[in-house]
């Protein structure tokens, strides 16, 4: 259950996955990927975000998350 103010966890695993995560401009998105050829296309401005976040964590191979404002 997500609670108001807390981050939204979105977890791959496995091989050839793809994720596209649209978002409004102002919503934090934070990406973390372990393995191998893993690519993630950011927003450019997605560093620069504060507050309660989208956390895509990949771990497996060939997996490619793509993240895009609304």
């Amino acid at each position: 259950m997500r609670t108001a103010g807390a981050d939204t966890r979105v977890n791959l695993e496995g091989a050839f996955n793809q994720l596209e995560l649209v978002v409004p401009a102002d919503t934090p998105v934070r990406v973390s990927s372990d393995d191998f050829i893993d690519v993630v296309d950011r927003r450019p401005n997605g560093r620069a975000l504060k507050g309660p976040a989208y956390r895509v964590h990949s771990d497996g191979a060939f997996n490619r998350v793509v993240i895009r404002s609304e």
